[in-house]
């Protein structure tokens, strides 16, 4: 086939680095594996937004657990057993 009667959709022009990233992507893995890798990406954007919520939460908590404990101990030794729990490192 002549270059003149080339078809406009040739693969080599997918490769040829006009065409947009994600179709390049979806060209060399095919169309199941793109769509996996868009679902992985998508449910790990979400499950981040929620644990960092997970974390405030529990952080709340934990403050108000303390205060509670604080307000009902006796004693100092009691309120020696209110201290909260060492921190995790923070991975931010």
């Amino acid at each position: 086939m002549s270059p003149l009667h080339r078809r406009e959709t040739d693969p080599a022009d997918l490769l040829n680095g006009d065409s947009p990233l994600w179709l390049r992507a979806v060209y060399r893995l095919g169309i199941p594996a793109a769509i996996c890798l868009f679902l992985i990406w998508f449910v790990t954007q979400a499950l981040a937004k929620d644990m960092h919520q997970l974390v405030r939460d529990h952080q709340d908590q934990q403050f108000y657990l303390r205060a509670i404990c604080l307000n009902v101990a006796k004693t100092e030794a009691d309120r020696a057993l209110c201290q909260p729990p060492p921190l995790l490192p923070s991975s931010r």
